[in-house]
């Protein structure tokens, strides 16, 4: 089953056209500039890809697991908690390495069964942010980290890029320097590929939302998955009047004890006409685009009657 609200586009093709003729003649590359003292910049493909970009939202109860897969390349962010068994899935997608892992912030939800997927896959490139635990299961993770001496290990912060194969993630979050909110330093990053506008945001909060609408000019998001598994302390008014979400993904555990996703946050993205789904409801749920806001489709492992 599948769902899908398109977003809808007024096109000058006239006036775009002589934009378009204007940027060749001089080189320019298409980007959207920042607010703030043009410190910061939001980086745009400027041709679409070829080929079918596959984001699975995959269903770890609570916690957060994200597989990004275009052709040969794989990126996985976060794991789940320990024990989420999320490497049978990943390994039906990939052929024995992984081109990237991005661990968002170091709750166990998030990078509970790293140690598993570094076990299982040969990982080329680790994100993530400065902060650290005393936790087991993030040793456990910084220790897997160690065991590969050729991992290239990188912390970006706000408006840094880095790239996957021919992917480019664009990083919003965090900025330089760690709070004391785990959540809030969060990493928070922007696929871009095509026309089509994905954020990835981890559990990032009302500060760092707000900090992100500050710090860029925020395009519209045709797909977002929402902060901290649906909280009222993430989606934001403020951030979601920014970006504008067409479709709203979160992941979170059926029948979970937070409560998640809070009534406030859905009725922020029913407000701004998004459509929305879960894990906790829909299971697995699998992003397919081959880059035109019109050629995107959500699927679902489970039917969703509301």
């Amino acid at each position: 089953m599948f769902g899908l609200k398109l977003g809808c586009f007024t096109t000058i093709i006239v006036i775009a056209l002589l934009i378009y003729i204007a940027l060749e003649v001089s080189g320019c590359a298409w980007i959207d500039k920042v607010k703030n003292s043009g410190e910061q910049e939001l980086v745009a493909p400027t041709v679409v890809p070829e080929g079918t970009l596959l984001v699975h939202f995959i269903d770890v109860g609570q916690g957060d697991c994200t597989l990004v897969d275009y052709g040969d390349t794989e990126v996985v962010i976060d794991s789940g908690k320990n024990g989420a068994g999320v490497v049978p899935y990943l390994e039906t997608y990939t052929q024995g390495s992984m081109d990237a892992v991005i661990a968002t912030h170091a709750d166990a939800d998030h990078i509970g069964d790293m140690d598993d997927i570094f076990d299982a896959f040969d990982v080329d490139k680790v994100v993530d942010n400065t902060d650290t635990k005393t936790t087991q299961t993030y040793l456990r993770y910084v220790e897997s980290i160690e065991d590969e001496p050729s991992i290239i290990h990188i912390q970006p912060t706000r408006g840094e890029t880095f790239t996957v194969g021919e992917l480019v993630f664009q990083v919003l979050n965090p900025e330089e320097g760690s709070t004391d909110d785990y959540n809030e330093n969060s990493i928070v990053v922007l696929l871009r590929f095509g026309e089509v506008n994905i954020y990835l945001t981890g559990d990032a909060e009302e500060i760092a939302e707000e900090e992100m609408c500050d710090a860029f000019e925020l395009p519209k998001a045709h797909f977002l998955k929402a902060g901290h598994h649906g909280s009222k302390t993430s989606s934001s008014q403020k951030f979601l009047d920014e970006i504008l979400p067409d479709n709203v993904i979160y992941s979170a555990g059926a029948s979970n004890s937070y409560g998640h996703p809070h009534q406030e946050a859905i009725d922020r993205w029913e407000g701004c006409g998004a459509f929305w789904v879960g894990t906790d409801e829909a299971g697995t749920i699998v992003l397919t685009t081959d880059g035109t806001v019109e050629g995107s489709w959500l699927d679902f492992e489970k039917l969703v009657v509301r």
